[in-house]
């Protein structure tokens, strides 16, 4: 997991997502509420599920995949700096 959080995402929105994502969950862990974000949390995952194989998988941000990954690591941001 260190080496996604530390990796460059350079456009590829499975970076952004799982990036995002693993912060959620470690914040999470930490003792973060989880209901604002569990829904997207729920959507990053089943996105994420739709590949095979190990990460990134070279999404293209404007895909329609690639869109809603980064719109949902946005939300996740936003979870995650505490908005």
């Amino acid at each position: 997991m260190l080496a996604l959080l530390n990796r460059k995402v350079s456009g590829d929105a499975s970076l952004i997502l799982t990036q995002q994502l693993i912060a959620a969950l470690l914040n999470i862990a930490a003792g973060s509420d989880p209901a604002p974000a569990i829904a997207t949390i729920s959507d990053a995952q089943t996105l994420l599920a739709e590949f095979s194989g190990k990460l990134p998988y070279g999404v293209k941000t404007s895909s329609p995949i690639g869109q809603r990954m980064v719109a949902d690591g946005q939300a996740l941001k936003s979870y995650n700096l505490g908005y």
